[in-house]
């Protein structure tokens, strides 16, 4: 008997041995590529591949092989070579040659036919051309309203969450970038940004985008997963876990209906994701059949010839492409000029120059012409490519007249699989210097910068070039200009390497959380920037929402006396931002003392008027590029006042009493009517120098309670905390803003006469309504609430008033009622640290 008929599993098994050797054999010295130096586990599967794949950092891996097999054509699996010779990127991708996209790297995106995915060259014209118009540079720059809505949008969350804690800013802008791109290709938005309750802008959208993110390189290399995720029941697949409940959790989101045409207006589903996107079409087509018009022009107009199914499809890679994308270089972006302070100041003071302060100065083709900006914009483009790996390409037969592909001296077979990675291009230290891996965008401004466009591949090349190069550049553009205009952020020291590490699931993502960031709202008006006092570091035991060395921008610190809780951190804001610091003469002595330059310190006791100019304004001045103020000989160059911004009128004022003992907590309400006929200012100054700064020596150690000694802790330390017992002068300040007055007053108190007289009267306000009030040097009888609408009434009845002393030691519930009952002034509650637009 044969051995077939004996033993037919042993002949089986050693059937297919031989045929695994054989094939060994043949990848490894027989194949075309056996020439091409790699791994041997890349020549003889793609699981090798896979499993580089999988770590999240495959092109830094394949970059350490290149150096480790010193070639520039590295075998990664039996028929594809990864290419790592930047000059043959146009060769590979450009529109001269016919590198057709590789089916079975592609199959993993879907098998129906999208702009993605489409393979033939004359039905992938087709699509292009259909969809080109919408993404051309004119039409994106006519969505501009659309575009600037959003990002305002996006800055007015971040805003009312930033003293909440940091944000995580990589979801805050994938919901901006979801939202954008879903109005603009369905016309109507998702609204993510609606539904964002906390800072860490978590919604269901992104987290199962995550979860099909993560798998990927499964259904790439995998085709069973593949084809299962999408036949499996739903409960079967969550059972089963890993890439098919991924699959399984992407196709049944929680969806938002937010249509008021329908029934369930507001009622949060869980449905098919593809069933949001074919209900979505279904409008729209009945929307267009009906003639109904769009805000603005749609994607799917320019597909609406298209079969329903590849209509929906086209839609989902719409989202896809155009959301994350731009998200993760967005945050890229931000979180390393959060990192390097010479750009983010640098980009700081350009578009501060640039004078932003409507929507409508955020004009794209004006932001396009702001050079460092621009640059900002390319060099995230560069360091944070969307697609960081390999697109392969299948090299064809040479054209007549011209060689083979050739890398390292030796022939490229066609039919050969090939790829070179963004990644390879962006950090080649040949094209971009030994810094190649830092973010610089000073390189774009340099010599020989034009040269660099060619090798900025984040887009691809040629005719596969991404179609939504020119809405990324928008929305980067506008995101990065708004967000520095009204923000300053930092880096969430909380945050962990592993958060913002880079990962590679085709498009870039985060291994963590993604960059978490700390924004803190910039007190800005007509482009100036300026501080009310400067009292940020506090005793330990007080709050506190803004740290001084936070601060990296200020044009001008506005000082009203020189005591512990109003002057320290005048000097560190300072001498860090060179801004101007207008106070009084004890103020300014101390900062003399404390190493504030001279020609920065301008001293005041009251009734001067001063013009206020943005920085781009004295700078150009200090280069004598415009007009100066002519008088005094001698002063260092100042402009000249037709120049301002704006202006400051400087007024004498009085401190507040300060009642004895002192309350836990101050009662506006509380009515004073002793009369001590010698009381005076000295009296605070006397109890300071001798009392409160005594308090070590006043108070015996077993007696004092946290609050004390935190508070002797503070003023202990002079030489960061700097400051008078001696108040040198109370002042007050009325801005004058285009002929509109604000008001600022520190302590109730002042000259009777003098309030009386100002003009012009303010429109609002900003008042310290706490203790026992000082009309005239003298103690009010009566109660700080009633004060407080005497006050108000001299000023004329001004339309907000908002109180600036923080209400955890004030009770201004009996000030409010009085103001408001007896004047037609409103009192403006705020939240400490919210950043609040005032209308003049």
């Amino acid at each position: 008997m044969s051995l077939a008929r004996e033993r037919p599993g042993v002949l089986f098994l050693a059937v297919a041995l031989a045929s695994l050797v054989l094939r060994a054999v043949y990848l490894l010295y027989l194949h075309p590529l056996a020439s091409f130096r790699g791994p041997r586990r890349a020549a003889l599967s793609e699981w090798w591949l896979y499993s580089v794949a999988k770590t999240g950092r495959p092109e830094e891996i394949l970059e350490q092989l290149h150096r480790k097999y010193n070639t520039r054509a590295l075998r990664i699996g039996p028929n594809e070579l990864h290419l790592s010779d930047s000059t043959l990127y146009h060769t590979v991708y450009s529109q001269g040659h016919s590198f057709a996209k590789h089916a079975h790297f592609y199959d993993a995106f879907g098998t129906v036919p999208s702009l993605f995915l489409e393979r033939d060259r004359d039905r992938h014209r087709q699509r292009r051309k259909a969809l080109g118009r919408f993404f051309s540079k004119a039409s994106i720059r006519g969505m501009q309203r659309l575009l600037s809505a959003k990002v305002e949008a996006l800055c007015d969350l971040i805003s009312a969450k930033a003293n909440e804690g940091p944000v995580n800013f990589y979801n805050a802008a994938r919901c901006m970038t979801v939202d954008i791109i879903s109005d603009l290709s369905l016309g109507q938005s998702f609204n993510l940004m609606d539904d964002a309750k906390a800072n860490d802008f978590a919604a269901d959208y992104l987290h199962v985008f995550n979860l099909v993110a993560e798998s990927i390189w499964d259904f790439m290399y995998i085709p069973l997963a593949r084809r299962a995720a999408g036949m499996i029941p739903p409960a079967l697949a969550a059972w089963i876990g890993g890439p098919v409940s991924h699959f399984a959790r992407f196709m049944k989101v929680r969806y938002r209906q937010k249509h008021s045409e329908t029934a369930l207006s507001g009622v949060v589903l869980t449905v098919s994701f593809l069933e949001v996107i074919r209900s979505t079409v279904a409008r729209f087509k009945h929307a267009k059949a009906t003639g109904k018009p769009f805000e603005h022009e749609v994607v799917l107009e320019a597909l609406s010839e298209l079969p329903d199914e590849e209509m929906v499809i086209e839609a989902v890679d719409l989202l896809v492409a155009g959301s994350d994308t731009t998200a993760t270089t967005l945050a890229v972006a931000l979180h390393q000029l959060a990192r390097n302070q010479q750009a983010h100041t640098a980009l700081e003071n350009e578009i501060r120059q640039a004078k932003l302060e409507t929507a409508a100065d955020y004009d794209l083709t004006s932001l396009e012409q702001l050079p460092y900006l621009s640059a900002c914009v390319k060099e995230a483009l560069r360091f944070a490519m969307a697609v960081p790996g390999r697109l392969p390409r299948v090299v064809p037969p040479p054209r007549p007249g011209a060689g083979p592909l050739t890398v390292d001296g030796q022939v490229i077979p066609p039919g050969t699989v090939v790829g070179i990675s963004a990644y390879t291009v962006h950090f080649d230290e040949k094209i971009w210097g030994a810094d190649a891996r830092e973010f610089r965008p000073e390189r774009w401004l340099e010599p020989g910068a034009k040269e660099l466009d060619k090798y900025l591949v984040t887009f691809s090349k040629g005719v596969r070039q991404c179609l939504g190069i020119n809405l990324a550049y928008a929305e980067l553009t506008l995101a990065l200009a708004m967000l520095t205009a009204r923000f300053d952020f930092t880096p969430d020291d909380t945050m962990s390497k592993e958060d913002v590490e880079v990962i590679d699931n085709f498009t870039a993502g985060f291994r963590g959380s993604g960059p978490r960031l700390k924004f803190s709202n910039l007190l800005r008006t007509k482009g100036v920037t300026i501080f009310l006092d400067s009292w940020l570091d506090r005793p330990s035991v007080l709050p506190k929402y803004l740290a001084v060395d936070d601060v990296t921008e200020a044009d001008y610190i506005i000082i009203s006396h020189a005591h512990f809780d109003h002057l320290p951190g005048a000097d560190r804001i300072a001498i860090r931002t060179g801004a101007m610091v207008i106070a009084n003469c004890e103020a300014i002595n101390c900062l003399r003392k404390a190493g504030v330059p001279e020609e920065q310190l301008l001293p005041v006791q009251g009734g001067e008027r001063l013009p206020l100019f943005t920085r781009e304004v004295r700078l150009r001045a200090q280069r004598g590029e415009v007009p100066l103020a002519a008088w005094p000989p001698g002063r260092p160059p100042y402009p000249h006042h037709s120049l301002a911004a704006l202006s400051v009128h400087v007024w004498p004022s009085l401190h507040a009493f300060v009642p004895f003992p002192h309350p836990q907590i101050m009662d506006t309400g509380v009515v004073y009517t002793d009369d001590e006929p010698y009381a005076s200012t000295l009296d605070i100054t006397l109890g300071m120098k001798y009392g409160l700064l005594r308090l070590r020596d006043v108070v015996p150690a077993e007696q004092m309670d946290d609050g004390m000694r935190s508070f002797c802790d503070y003023v202990d330390d002079r030489e960061k905390h700097v400051f008078s017992h001696c108040d040198g002068g109370q002042l007050m300040y009325n801005f004058i803003i285009d002929g509109k007055a604000l008001l600022w007053s520190a302590h109730l108190g002042g000259y009777e006469g003098i309030l009386k007289s100002i003009e012009p009267k303010p429109q609002i306000a900003i008042l310290a309504i706490a203790g026992r009030a000082n009309l005239d040097g003298r103690p009010f009888r009566g109660s700080a609430a009633q004060f407080a609408s005497k006050l108000v009434r001299w000023l004329g009845q001004p339309r907000q008033v908002i109180c600036c002393i923080a209400p955890v030691r004030v009770d201004t519930t009996a000030a409010t009622e009085t103001v408001e009952r007896e004047t037609s002034s409103t009192i403006l509650d705020l939240e400490p640290a919210k950043c609040v637009v005032l209308d003049l």
